[in-house]
């Protein structure tokens, strides 16, 4: 039997099929949403149908081998009985499966990255949010969004260089090493500009983009942005010692991580420094599988 797991954000969807060994048996991904707030449910069973079927064809899997689907998704939580029903109203269109499991996209990011659920992981994509879970326990910090939280993540990050850039344009500090590359980059050549980039032009994804610039400036010295990396990824480590606290794991708690910022080899030495500063012991785990083949595992786990 064959378990199939989905990772689905607001702009891509990845699958994954696993064994009842938790091998991995393929993967793939459709730059297709699944987020049913922003697409509608309708095309989010299409995209599932589809990608269900592309997998299973790639792998040449029958779909009545497939056991048990697991679903971690962006604008989804298990506490909600509408998103869980949704969903398992979606997968009961394509298959009887035996199993479902769904949760939101931080839970099967956990699965995937300690293969039996339990830790703590932080999240830092666009935006930042940090789940823990411990056995039948789970608990959260942050994730309510850019107007409201998100600090250390991507947009944060980048709208926390703009501000630099205006204090310098205002005199209030020197000019930023990351100043010109930011500008060249919202193609814009006077930071008045950026006026127009958060209140007509407004794009998360685009504005979040540019917290590479600062990171990188960061990892060549530069004061101002050194500042900014540390200080999201502190507020960061504060709620991870939160969560610990919670869920009983304080002494030794198992920390992971993943989205696209960890992709800077200096943004991970910096998260394990300040880690350093917050535990007496701790164990930061490198992500072991995807989201997808975590939410495999999470089906899988509850079949047995």
């Amino acid at each position: 039997m064959f378990y199939v797991g989905i990772d689905g954000g607001g702009g891509s969807t990845r699958f994954a099929i696993i064994n009842e060994d938790n091998e991995v048996i393929g993967q793939l991904t459709l730059e297709k949403g699944i987020n049913y707030h922003l697409y509608g449910i309708e095309s989010v069973y299409e995209t599932i149908k589809e990608g269900i079927n592309k997998l299973l064809e790639k792998v040449d899997v029958n779909l009545k081998d497939v056991k048990g689907i697991g679903a971690s998704v962006s604008g989804v939580d298990s506490s909600r009985p509408k998103d869980v029903e949704i969903f398992k109203n979606i997968f009961s269109k394509i298959a009887n499966f035996e199993k479902m499991a769904i949760s939101n996209d931080a839970i099967g990011a956990l699965w995937g990255a300690t293969e039996d659920g339990n830790g703590i992981i932080l999240i830092n994509g666009t935006g930042s949010i940090i789940y823990g879970k411990n056995g039948d326990r789970i608990e959260r910090f942050g994730g309510w969004g850019y107007l409201l939280d998100d600090e250390g993540g991507g947009y944060w990050i980048a709208t926390e260089g703009v501000k630099k850039i205006l204090h310098f344009r205002d005199g209030l500090i020197e000019k930023p090493s990351f100043y010109d590359e930011i500008l060249k980059y919202f193609n814009i050549d006077d930071p008045s500009s950026f006026v127009y980039i958060y209140y007509q032009e407004f794009s998360k994804r685009r504005i979040a983009g540019a917290a590479k610039i600062v990171i990188d400036a960061a990892s060549k010295g530069d004061k101002v942005a050194i500042e900014i990396i540390e200080r999201g990824l502190r507020w960061c480590t504060k709620g991870i010692k939160l969560l610990a606290q919670r869920l009983d794991m304080i002494e030794k708690p198992t920390i992971t991580y993943s989205g696209g910022l960890f992709k800077s080899q200096y943004y991970k030495t910096v998260f394990s420094n300040i880690l350093f500063e917050a535990f007496e012991q701790f164990e930061l785990i490198e992500p072991k599988h995807s989201a997808a083949v975590g939410a495999a595992l999470m089906v899988l786990n509850e079949s047995k």
